[in-house]
C-alpha cells in the first residue's frame, strides 16, 4: 500500500525508477509467495501420503514422479533459506515464477492420480465413500497390519468397534465386538489379509451373514416353543436379535388375533394380556443384578414393548378386526420369510428388507405418536427414492425425546 501511494505522488520524479523497481519487486515476491503456500499445502499433503511405505507398494509410478518433485521442491526450499530475505528469496533468480509453476503442475498430477487411486478403492469398498481422504489414506497405509485398523471401524460399520482375532492366528477375525461390548461370533471366519478393501467387504458379509444365522436360530426358538417363552429367547440371544424376535412375535401373535376375532370375540383382549404379561417379566427382568449391557437390553425391549402393547390396546378399543384396517397396517410390522432366511419391515405399503447391519445394545428413546408419523413420512419417502428431512421446533423435539 505504501509502495503504490508513493508510485501515485506527484513529488517523486526524483524516486521514480527506484520506486517502480521496489514495486515489481513486491508485486513479484506476493504472486511468488501466494503460489509458494499453495505448492507447501498440497506437497506437504502428497509428501505424508508417499512417505508410507504401502501407498508407494501400490502407487510405484506416481511415487517415483513424486520423489523427483520433491527433490526439486526441497532445493528449491534450502535456496530460499540462503538469502538474507524474504524478497531476495523470491526476487533474485529469475527462474523461480517458472520453476515453481513447474512443481505445481507436477503436484497436481501426483494428486489427481492419488484421487484416481481412492475412487477405485471406494468402487470396491462402497462404504469408504462415506469416509474423508485423509482417514482413508491412513486405513490404507495401515492395510499391511490388519490389528491397526481398529480406530476406524466405527467409520465404515455402524456398531463395530473391536473384532475379536484368533489367539494363535494373526490375522484370523473370529467375532466382532460392539461399543458396549456386545459380542457376536461370525458363523465363518474372516482372513484379514490381502487388500484391505477386501477383507472389510468380506467382514460385513460375514457380520451379515452371522446375524441372519442368529435372527434364524431365533424364530426357530420362538417356533418351537409357540411363541410363549418370549423371555428365555431374550436370554439366549444377543439384544439386537432378541429384539428383533420380540418385534417379530408381536407382529404374529397381533396378526393372530385380528385373523381370530372375527370368530373369537374375546381373542383380541386375551392377546392383549398376554402382551402385558411378557411386558411385566422384562420389567422384572430390570430389577435383577445385571451387567451394563443386559440392563440396556431389558430398559430397550420395556421401552419398545411398551410402544407395541400400547398400539395393541387401541386397536383393542377401536375395535379393530380385520389386517386390512389402516390403524394396522401404519404400524411398524417384522416378518420373517423361512424360505429366503430373510426378514422384512413393512409399514403401510412400503417394505424394506433388514439389512442385517450390526447394531449391538444400543439405547432407544421412547417411541410417541409423533414418532411413528415420522417412520411412516420416512418410509414413504424412501420407497419414491426421494430424501426426507423431518423439521421439529424445540418444543416438539422436547416432547418426542422426553414423552
Amino acid at each position: 500500500m505504501t509502495m503504490a501511494s508513493l508510485a501515485a505522488n506527484r513529488y517523486n520524479i526524483p524516486f521514480k525508477a527506484q520506486i517502480l523497481e521496489w514495486l515489481k519487486k513486491f508485486i513479484d515476491a506476493l504472486e511468488i509467495l501466494e503460489s509458494w503456500l499453495n505448492i507447501q499445502n498440497i506437497w506437504g499433503y502428497l509428501e505424508a501420503v508417499y512417505a508410507e511405505d504401502e501407498i508407494s507398494r501400490q502407487l510405484p509410478e506416481e511415487a517415483a514422479k513424486f520423489k523427483l518433485t520433491d527433490e526439486r521442491f526441497v532445493n528449491l526450499i534450502l535456496k530460499a533459506q540462503a538469502a538474507p530475505n524474504a524478497i531476495e528469496a523470491c526476487t533474485s533468480d529469475p527462474k523461480m515464477k517458472r520453476e515453481l509453476n513447474g512443481i505445481g503442475i507436477e503436484l497436481e498430477q501426483c494428486q489427481k492420480s492419488l484421487s484416481g487411486y481412492l475412487e477405485q478403492k471406494r468402487s470396491l469398498f462402497p462404504r469408504f465413500f462415506f469416509v474423508s481422504d485423509p482417514t482413508l489414506l491412513e486405513i490404507l497405509s495401515q492395510g499391511s497390519d490388519s490389528h491397526m485398523i481398529r480406530s476406524h471401524l466405527l467409520d465404515v460399520f455402524e456398531n463395530i468397534a473391536e473384532i475379536n482375532w484368533n489367539p494363535t492366528r494373526y490375522d484370523l477375525i473370529e467375532g466382532i465386538i460392539s461399543q458396549e461390548q456386545q459380542a457376536l461370533k461370525l458363523t465363518t471366519p474372516v482372513l484379514a489379509t490381502g487388500g484391505v478393501e477386501m477383507w472389510l467387504n468380506n467382514l460385513l458379509k460375514q457380520s451379515r451373514n452371522s446375524l441372519s444365522a442368529s435372527i434364524m436360530e431365533c424364530w426357530e426358538f420362538m417356533k418351537l416353543r409357540e411363541f410363549q417363552k418370549i423371555l428365555e429367547m431374550t436370554l439366549e440371544f444377543i439384544a439386537q436379535v432378541g429384539l428383533l424376535g420380540v418385534q417379530v412375535y408381536w407382529t404374529y401373535r397381533s396378526e393372530y388375533g385380528l385373523v381370530m376375532s372375527a370368530e373369537n370375540t374375546r381373542i383380541m383382549r386375551s392377546v392383549n394380556d398376554e402382551f402385558l404379561a411378557v411386558l411385566n417379566t422384562f420389567i422384572d427382568q430390570t430389577t435383577q443384578d445385571l451387567t451394563k449391557v443386559e440392563r440396556t437390553k431389558y430398559e430397550t425391549l420395556v421401552t419398545i414393548h411398551v410402544h407395541q402393547r400400547d398400539i395393541f390396546g387401541e386397536m383393542v378399543d377401536l375395535k379393530v378386526k380385520t389386517l386390512t384396517d389402516f390403524q394396522w397396517l401404519k404400524q411398524a410390522r417384522f416378518y420373517i420369510d423361512d424360505e429366503a432366511c430373510t426378514c422384512s419391515v413393512k409399514i403401510t405399503d412400503v417394505s424394506f428388507q433388514y439389512q442385517m447391519e450390526f447394531l449391538g445394545c444400543q439405547e432407544r428413546l421412547v417411541v410417541t405418536p409423533l414418532t411413528d408419523r415420522c417412520y411412516i413420512t420416512c418410509a414413504q419417502a424412501i420407497s419414491k427414492n426421494e430424501g426426507n428431512l423431518n423439521v421439529l421446533s424445540d418444543n416438539m423435539l422436547h416432547y418426542v425425546c422426553t414423552s
